[in-house]
C-alpha cells in the first residue's frame, strides 16, 4: 500500500488518525529493515567475516585432509593385517580418531575366552571381558590409543563388537564349531 494515494473522503477522524499512525509505523519499521540490510551487508563486508569465513574454509580442508590421511592409513594398516592374517580375517572400522583394524581370533583365543567367561555372572563383567578381549584382536591402533577412541565414542562399541562378532562367526564356521 506504500506510495499509494488512500481515499479518505467519508472516513471519520479517528479512521484517519489510525490511518496515519499505521502509515508512519510501516515506514519505521521499512526505514528499520532497509538499516538492518545494510548493517548486515556491512557486517558480510568486514575484514572479521571474511576471515571467519576464510578459516572456516581451512578448518573444512584441513579436516577434509586429515580424513585422507586416515583413509590411507586406514587401508595401510588392513593391507598389513591382511598380509599377516589373511584377507577374510580382518576388518577396517573408520572413525573420527583414525581407523581401527580388528582380526578375527584364532579358535584357540575364543576357546580361552570361553572358559575365562564361563563362570561370570553378571552382564557387566561379561560385557568387561568381551570388551577387553576385543581390545586384544585389535590390530591397529595400539591398546591404549584404541581404548581411548573407544572412551571418547562409546558409542563405537556396538559397530567395533559387531564386526568382532562377524568375524568370530566366520572363524567358528571354519572350524565347524558353534557359538
Amino acid at each position: 500500500m506504500s506510495g499509494e494515494k488512500i481515499d479518505t473522503k467519508g472516513w471519520s477522524a479517528t479512521d484517519i488518525a489510525a490511518l496515519e499512525a499505521a502509515t508512519e509505523e510501516l515506514e519505521l519499521l521499512q526505514a528499520l529493515l532497509e538499516a538492518e540490510r545494510t548493517a548486515e551487508a556491512a557486517r558480510r563486508a568486514s575484514p572479521a567475516y571474511i576471515l571467519a569465513g576464510l578459516r572456516e574454509q581451512a578448518e573444512l580442508a584441513r579436516a577434509e585432509r586429515e580424513e585422507a590421511e586416515r583413509a590411507v592409513l586406514g587401508e595401510a594398516e588392513l593391507a598389513k593385517a591382511r598380509a599377516k592374517h589373511g584377507r577374510d580375517k580382518v576388518a577396517l572400522i573408520p572413525t573420527l580418531r583414525g581407523p581401527i583394524v580388528l582380526r578375527a581370533a584364532s579358535q584357540e583365543e575364543l576357546d580361552k575366552h570361553d572358559l575365562r567367561t564361563e563362570g561370570l555372572q553378571t552382564a557387566a563383567d561379561r560385557q568387561k571381558a568381551w570388551r577387553s578381549f576385543t581390545a586384544d584382536l585389535v590390530e591397529h591402533p595400539a591398546r591404549e590409543p584404541f581404548l581411548a577412541i573407544m572412551t571418547e565414542f562409546a558409542g563405537t562399541w556396538p559397530i567395533v563388537a559387531e564386526v568382532r562378532d562377524a568375524l568370530t562367526i566366520a572363524v567358528r564356521a571354519e572350524t565347524g564349531k558353534k557359538g
